[in-house]
């Protein structure tokens, strides 16, 4: 049977319905079903007595659609529902005797789907609510009440099936990006939902493994490095076109969440997606063009719009385990959910716990320093020195016998295995949701979401690198040192405090999410207009530890005052096993960072219908939104000392600003077969100014099987608080000029004056619907961004400053931090780059078909990205960036291509599925000479067997089944952690259980 089939039974006959490609032929094959329907259900009034009365029923587990078909025959009663509603459903059986309404709730108990029993024994079945517009004002009044009393009969909204008081009263449903309830499908824009079915069929364990599966999805932040993830492990985020992560909007159920107080490597605010539990997910809708006429300024790129479980009757557990096959990573995750319907509220509650264990370097052989030579860091212990009466830098003579590697003439220390791929997380996530039915027209809700994630990282060596410089006059480490192996003065000295034999640095990070809602919605004047009003109260709060080194009491120690005292001497030289923990102790910081973000937001919007054009009413919809948005941040006295060998200091910030905003959309059907749908919003920012963004999406049902759409909209970003107020310290690799990389800090200042980002964004696609099994969506987009805010990169700021070498100048450019003629650091600011132009093409293939042996189908998704281009300032020449890591520039790592296409199969008890996942070949622009990476393609598999007479479903799987690394990189890690998972094949098991009550 196709989706588009209506199925119903009578008087123990079963008929089949299928439903046209045209609005026009479903429309008309669905009335028809309809009127069939009422008329059978005249017949079958007279037994509307058995209602009440118990039915012995004999019906085994197994799919859903034959069980209905069983439950109506033996019940004798005209049953109704959409074979699309209840496809890969399975329900647990039903044996014994019951009512009608007794057996129905037994029989659908966990599956979602929602039975309305109507006043003739009339049974539709729904999963979510259906929704049809009549089109065309020809009809008079009397036929479009009959018209919708019929629907509501066929499609289950809750309408009497004798109510056909002569209004339309067919409620439609609202979609991502819009305000106007519509027909499923008749979008003008490009959006790309996974629900239920389709996270089923991958190995998603978090809502973080969902996002970087999506082809649009370009460089984002989901793995904790420390070279490019180093301040905001533990969370994931997501960032459409690769326009950066503070151009994504991310709501929870249409609405907005605070953005994380964590911030990305260029300083990027964004949305935490571990935020909240995965269980709780019903699905996931992606808008992939711009909504700032909708949703506000910060949705250029897109939106993702998670949208969770409000009704749910029953229990379910769900277990997942995973294992890196090479190696001990491992995820734990386990989630529950229950839910029950009173007479008039929904009561819906979700947990989630999940635990990762660490994937270290050191467990993955292309990590290895040997394969690039990148890894192997100066700055050791034992480590180099210029010495009085030697050239140059000098090796620390017992190098080798103290575990340091000598390379090209320089003690060096191997950093890379003490680093992790994969931190250890801990999750706790929960969720509540409640509705509450306080009359027919008037609804309140609320929703409170609390998450406590934990990260304790071993991302660090055991103490970051140091560069303590001297003069002749006054050395950094004497001649009279009792360890100076060199008896003579050392001017300066390169060197980590505590060497490969000491114990690894950790990070402890707390990771806390608080969410509140509450609000009312319902329909008013007699039903002509509905509103929806909220207030969101959201805050996040996100701690660590940063350990680091004094340099004042480090430089005192070398010279024999160290300690609590100031009497002790600390050795930098060999293993330096004779240090006490006294003058070690006196010259640790463990530097602790505590962030706050707050979001208060109030929403109110209105819509209805008024008025006729030929292809229907025209559909209006306003609001307002007024939110307080807050960060501070409180670095402690040790990081505000500015007295910090690595990553020098940094000063306590706390800032806020109101915004407000008024918006409005309109929806023009201005034929049978092509609508209009114009929206304009007007948002205010407090001391960034004000800006009217209009937005217009065109759809034109060209005939039975071409659809197309097309939008135009414009967007105004304004800096985030940390980008106009903040401040903050960052590890960075550096390339310095000779081709060497450097691990050193890069400091970065808010910048009060930047200037407002503006955008013109563009798409338009066509839709083919060739037969009922298949869709083929195919977009073009366009975003012409102009004064981007970004993140000076800190590699283009040292090679600009003349590299490292410029300290040893007599006045050294000001955007390096020198310790004597030693570089430690760049600073850096955010500016306004001039554009940022890119475009591209996404494919989508939709293809089900159902046989005699089960389901089969397609899903594929591809996006081809055709430019991307920038310019730094006005006077700079624009560059191609497409296709490269961008190790020097504020564009992230992009591939021309990404893709990836899930081949399933469900029957009636097992199911089977192989995902394929392609990322193209780019280039690596990090080295002196630029390089090739490999494409890379990974196959999963999956397997699934459901024993349905107890509501179990058993999986495994294999991800990335033959093993693939990802392409060598000449980087840190040596692959590029903004792409690629290093994991390689992970074996893993799901058990999912069903609960009546």
């Amino acid at each position: 049977m196709g989706e588009n089939a209506c199925y119903f039974v009578s008087a123990g006959q079963a008929r089949n319905v299928r439903i046209g490609g045209s609005h026009e032929e479903r429309m008309l094959v669905r009335i028809l079903c309809a009127a069939v329907l009422v008329a059978l259900s005249q017949f079958v009034c007279a037994l509307s007595a058995n209602d009440g009365k118990s039915i012995s029923f004999n019906i085994p587990s197994q799919r859903a659609d034959t069980a209905l078909v069983e439950f109506a025959e033996q019940a004798d009663l005209t049953l109704v529902f959409r074979v699309e509603d209840v496809r890969g459903l399975n329900t647990s059986g039903l044996v014994g005797e019951y009512s009608i309404v007794e057996g129905i709730g037994i029989l659908l108990a966990g599956t979602g789907l929602q039975p309305t029993l109507k006043d003739q024994l009339v049974l539709s079945i729904n999963t979510v609510a259906i929704s049809t517009r009549f089109q065309g004002d020809e009809m008079n009044n009397k036929k479009k009440g009959l018209l919708a009393g019929l629907a509501a009969i066929l499609l289950g909204t809750g309408a009497n099936a004798q109510d056909v008081s002569g209004t339309e009263t067919i409620e439609e449903i609202l979609v991502t990006g819009s305000y106007i309830a519509r027909t499923a499908g008749d979008d003008a824009s490009p959006i790309l939902n996974i629900g239920q079915k389709e996270l089923s069929r991958e190995a998603n364990t978090t809502i973080a493994d969902i996002s970087i599966h999506i082809p649009s999805n370009v460089g984002t932040e989901v793995q904790a490095n420390i070279f490019r993830q180093n301040f905001s492990a533990g969370t994931a985020s997501l960032n459409l076109r690769g326009l950066g992560l503070n151009s994504t909007l991310v709501l929870i159920d249409g609405r907005r969440v605070t953005q994380s107080g964590a911030y990305g490597q260029d300083g990027s605010s964004f949305v935490d997606l571990n935020s909240f539990p995965a269980i709780m997910l019903d699905r996931v809708e992606v808008l992939e063009d711009g909504a700032s006429a909708t949703y506000g300024s910060d949705a250029v790129a897109g939106v993702g719009n998670f949208i969770t479980r409000k009704t749910f009757e029953g229990a379910e557990v769900r277990v997942s385990y995973a294992k890196t096959s090479d190696g001990p990573q491992d995820d734990f995750d386990v989630g529950f959910v229950v839910g029950r319907k009173f007479e008039n509220t929904d009561v819906v509650f979700g947990l989630n716990y999940f635990q990762r264990d660490s994937l270290r370097a050191a467990d993955r052989a292309f990590t290895d320093p040997d394969v690039f030579g990148v890894g192997f860091s100066a700055a050791g212990q034992p480590g180099n020195f210029v010495v009085s009466d030697l050239p140059g830098l000098t090796p620390d003579p017992n190098c080798e016998a103290s575990g340091g590697f000598l390379r090209g003439g320089l003690c060096r220390f191997n950093y890379i295995v003490f680093n992790e791929l994969f931190v250890p997380e801990t999750r706790l996530q929960s969720m509540l949701n409640v509705t509450h039915d306080v009359s027919d027209n008037t609804e309140l809700y609320g929703s409170l979401l609390v998450t406590r994630n934990t990260v304790d990282d071993q991302i660090i060596p055991p103490s970051l690198p140091t560069v303590i410089a001297g003069s002749p006059a006054n050395p950094a480490i004497p001649a009279s040192h009792p360890d100076n192996p060199f008896d003579a003065d050392v001017i300066v000295a390169i060197a980590r405090p505590f060497g490969a034999n000491s114990t690894p640095g950790i990070i402890n990070r707390d990771n806390n999410t608080t969410r509140f809602v509450f609000g009312a919605k319902g329909d008013i004047g007699g039903g002509a207009w509905s509103y929806d009003v909220a207030y969101q109260y959201s805050k996040n709060e996100y701690s660590f530890n940063y350990p680091d080194v004094l340099r004042s009491r480090l430089e005192a120690a070398y010279l024999g005052a160290g300690g609590p005292n100031n009497d002790e001497t600390f050795n930098p030289f060999g293993l330096s096993n004779n240090n006490s923990a006294t003058v070690i102790d006196d010259i640790r910081c463990d530097c602790v960072v505590d962030s706050e973000a707050d979001l208060h937001t109030l929403d109110f919007v209105a819509s209805a219908e008024f008025g006729n054009l030929a292809g229907g009413a025209i559909g209006f919809a306003f609001g307002a939104q007024f939110r307080k948005e807050s960060l501070a941040v409180d670095y402690s006295k040790d990081f505000e000392s500015f007295d910090l060998t690595f990553l020098v200091g940094a000063s306590d910030y706390s800032t806020e600003r109101d915004v407000s905003a008024v918006f409005a959309e309109v929806l023009f059907p201005l034929t049978d077969s092509f609508e209009a749908t114009v929206a304009v919003r007007y948002e205010n920012y407090e001391g960034f100014g004000s800006t009217v963004d209009p937005k217009l999406a065109l759809r034109w049902q060209a005939n039975d099987f071409v659809v197309f759409r097309g939008s135009v909209s414009t967007a105004f970003r304004t800096p985030t608080l940390l980008q106009a107020f903040g401040n903050f310290a960052a590890v960075n690799d550096f390339l310095d000029s000779s081709g060497a990389f450097q691990f050193r800090a890069d400091l970065t200042s808010g910048n009060p004056d930047l200037k407002n980002e503006e955008a013109d964004v563009f798409n338009i696609g066509v839709v083919l619907t060739p037969t009922e099994n298949l869709d083929i969506g195919l977009d073009y987009w366009s975003f012409d961004y102009s004064d981007v805010i970004t993140k000076e990169n800190a590699n283009t700021v040292l090679l600009a400053a003349g590299g490292p070498g410029n300290c040893a100048a007599p006045m050294p450019s000001p955007d390096l931090i020198c310790n004597g003629t030693a570089f430690i650091a760049t600073r850096t600011d955010f500016f306004n780059a001039a554009t940022l132009e890119t475009n591209g093409i996404d494919l989508s293939v939709r293809y089900s078909r159902e046989t005699n042996v089960g389901l089969f189908g397609i899903d594929a998704d591809l996006t081809r990205i055709l430019t991307f281009d920038i310019q730094e300032s006005a006077t700079s020449p624009t560059l191609d960036v497409l296709g490269r890591r961008n190790f020097f520039t504020f564009a992230r790592s992009n591939q021309k291509v990404r893709g990836s296409a899930t081949f399933y199969w469900e029957g009636e008890h097992h199911g089977a599925n192989v995902v394929v996942r392609h990322i193209g070949g780019y280039v690596n622009d990090g080295i002196p000479v630029t390089a090739e990476i490999d494409s890379h393609t990974t196959v999963d598999l999956q397997y699934t067997y459901s024993v349905d007479n107890i509501g179990l479903s058993i999986t495994v799987g294999v991800a990335n089944v033959f093993d693939e690394d990802p392409p060598l990189v000449a980087t840190n890690f040596n692959y590029d952690t903004q792409t690629h998972d290093p994991r390689g094949r992970i074996p893993y098991v799901r058990l999912s259980k069903n609960f009546d009550f």
